[in-house]
């Protein structure tokens, strides 16, 4: 297996559509109803399909590797995303901060920290 795909169930794929392409930097491609992100080792959908819960997954945690997470805190800051938390140095080698989309799934933008990227 290669790619990681993730599909959010949502009331509002435009307002998702808008978040996620501050976040990942690239346009989706889609409509109102079903929008789709392809980016390196993965795809984020977008779906309204008319069965969203209304209370976001409270375990349920979006990863996405960056180059440097500092500068990314910084770019998300600018932008005026809500940020959860700061970098900070994890254990297990990672560089992480934390954000949430607008339907409130969590999401978290991590480094590695020395080693390559998970993509190679």
């Amino acid at each position: 297996m290669k790619q990681l795909g993730i599909c959010l169930l949502t009331h509002d794929v435009p307002r998702l559509a808008r978040f996620y392409e501050l976040i990942l930097q690239a346009p989706g491609s889609g409509d109102a109803a079903y929008t789709q992100f392809s980016v390196p080792c993965s795809c984020l959908e977008l779906w309204n399909r008319g069965d969203a819960a209304t209370q976001p997954n409270g375990n349920l945690l979006i990863n996405w590797e960056i180059g440097d997470a500092d500068r990314e805190h910084e770019r998300l800051k600018q932008l005026g995303l809500p940020l959860l938390s700061p970098p900070k140095n994890l254990p297990w080698g990672l560089r992480s901060l934390e954000t949430a989309d607008p339907d409130g799934n969590r999401v978290v933008i991590w480094q590695r920290l020395g080693g390559e990227s998970a993509c190679g």
